[in-house]
């Protein structure tokens, strides 16, 4: 089986600066020339924000999305998770709103 390589443009003004790549079969990030494993929530948040592109994503929808039915009560369980994936993605802007919820901005 091939893994799936999902690049997100970091630099929107320079498509050759990707800021990561997803590896979609072995659940990885590929960051600045390491690869980074990523927990199944950290991976399944990455790769909905991904497909948002760069739109704030409520944690509800977030929630959602990775748990599915209405993700009640996983609110404090995604927000550590989205922490995490802030400090494994240094040089990508993963950035929180509040309660608002999460956006992953290139640019």
């Amino acid at each position: 089986m091939q893994s799936e390589i999902l690049d997100l443009t970091y630099a929107a003004n320079d498509p050759e600066a990707a800021c990561f790549s997803l590896d979609t079969h072995n659940r990885a990030a590929h960051i600045e020339g390491r690869s980074v494993r990523l927990s199944v929530t950290e991976f399944r948040v990455l790769q909905y924000l991904i497909a948002k592109g760069g739109e704030l994503v409520s944690w509800t929808e977030l929630s959602s999305h990775v748990w599915g039915d209405d993700g009640a009560g996983a609110h404090v369980t995604l927000k550590v998770a989205v922490r995490r994936l802030q400090k494994k993605l240094p040089s990508c802007a993963l950035r929180t709103s509040g309660d608002l919820g999460v956006v992953l901005a290139a640019g």
